[in-house]
């Protein structure tokens, strides 16, 4: 008996999990904020893990002014 010749699905695409190309289509725009170790303070620039409300970083100085 041959071996069918199957043809590959139209959206096999979509079933691949390959780790290694997961970075490259991230977008930073659908990350949660909150979830972000460290940034500079929106505010004055120091270096923060704090965040306000709206998820932005802001030191302890400058939170006190929000």
């Amino acid at each position: 008996m041959d071996d069918l010749d199957l043809p590959e699905p139209e959206h096999d695409h979509l079933l691949d999990n390959d780790d290694d190309l997961d970075d490259e289509f991230f977008d930073d725009e659908d990350a949660d904020p909150l979830d972000a170790p460290e940034g500079a303070c929106d505010y004055c620039g120091e270096l923060t893990e704090r965040t306000d409300r709206r998820g932005q970083f802001v030191c302890g100085d400058c939170a006190e002014f929000d």
